[in-house]
């Protein structure tokens, strides 16, 4: 019930030429020809019970199913973000003005032009610490090591919508790196994640930010129908789980950059096309140790913070990914007070205004 338009196919064409308004339309069309309808019913976006996802009505989901892939066009792009912080005088004598901080910290301030409020130029980053000097001391060994993080936050890791901005918040974290590492970078990066997915899912939004690359690699060990063939040209030994993807690829069976295609594939998706347990015994105990480490707190149901965005961990609403039996969950917690909050606003004493998740 598809036809070849431009090298994919068009899931929203019927065997009569006739465009459908959605894929209920579709489903009725493929009814009159014998198709059980109860094959469908695993595509339908929502749950059967309605408090699994708590956020359905707004979800783009729901427009594509029932309108077509033609009303939600928009493609979630990284962009600059809107709203810029307000800047704030120093209210407590604690607080570094953000010139002495980096110069401090980083050996260097950013001149003009190259800072947006709170945020500094990732360009300048480069520009000034790309090439650490092979007469370096200890000191600028460490200015260029914090400058390098602060790269891998700003383009990767926690990345804002700008693309080109990391803000210098991260950089007193950096100042003692025995210290730096025992934070928990990962919960920190999920919860900006999950904020980050929760604002895209709306229908009107056109920006995403966060851990891109941890969403990409989640999804192809979850479909594998969607994911591109390993040539096995690289190996990264002992490496945690995402670098078995740090390898060349075949991508000729794969529609890449076609979101309808993607759509069109995910629609007729059946239960064997979707890996349910994607960490069985023999992928964790391949991992290294440092990857293993606080194993026993991973079902946790807590909050994930990262100065003023809070998410809360909920695994024990997808119990089966590690093994487990899956009951219907108790209600999401997801949408509770502290969600959606984020930098917009001003500075705030986010250890205060989230002492209570915190506390937790």
């Amino acid at each position: 019930m598809s036809s070849v338009e431009g090298g994919y196919a068009v899931p929203w064409k019927t065997g009569q030429g006739k465009k459908s308004t959605g894929c209920l339309e579709l489903i009725a069309a493929e009814a009159e020809n014998g198709i059980n309808l109860e094959d469908y019913r695993r595509m339908e976006p929502g749950p059967i019970e309605a408090t699994v996802l708590s956020g359905q009505k707004r979800h783009r989901s729901t427009t594509v199913w029932s309108a077509g892939a033609g009303a939600d066009s928009t493609t979630l792009t990284v962009r600059r973000r809107e709203a810029a912080l307000r800047r704030m005088g120093l209210p407590d004598d604690r607080i570094i003005p953000l010139d002495a901080l980096c110069l401090n910290l980083l050996g260097a301030t950013p001149p003009a032009g190259k800072r947006d409020g709170g945020r500094v130029s990732m360009k300048w980053l480069d520009e000034a610490f790309g090439v650490l000097p092979l007469d370096a001391d200890p000191i600028a060994v460490e200015q260029h090591a914090r400058a390098y993080i602060l790269r891998l936050i700003g383009g990767t890791i926690f990345a804002d919508k700008s693309s080109s901005l990391v803000h210098l918040m991260f950089l007193p974290l950096l100042e003692d790196f025995n210290t730096a590492g025992e934070y928990s970078w990962g919960s920190a990066a999920l919860g900006c994640l999950y904020s980050e997915l929760c604002r895209a899912s709306i229908v009107d939004k056109l920006q995403i930010g966060g851990f891109m690359l941890l969403l990409q690699v989640w999804a192809w060990e979850r479909f594998p129908h969607i994911s591109p063939r390993r040539l096995g040209k690289f190996q990264i030994p002992d490496g945690p789980l995402i670098t078995r993807w740090h390898d060349r690829f075949q991508v000729t069976d794969l529609p890449t950059y076609v979101l309808r295609e993607y759509r069109y594939t995910f629609d007729r998706q059946t239960d064997d096309q979707v890996v349910w347990q994607p960490y069985p015994p023999r992928v964790i105990d391949a991992l290294p140790l440092y990857c293993r480490v606080g194993s026993d707190i991973w079902l946790t149901s807590l909050p994930l913070i990262c100065f003023a965005i809070i998410e809360m961990h909920q695994p024990n609403r997808v119990l089966r990914q590690f093994g487990m039996r899956q009951p219907i969950p108790s209600p999401s917690r997801s949408l509770d007070v502290p969600h959606g909050v984020d930098l917009r606003g001003g500075a705030n004493d986010w250890a205060q205004t989230h002492r209570a998740s915190i506390a937790m």
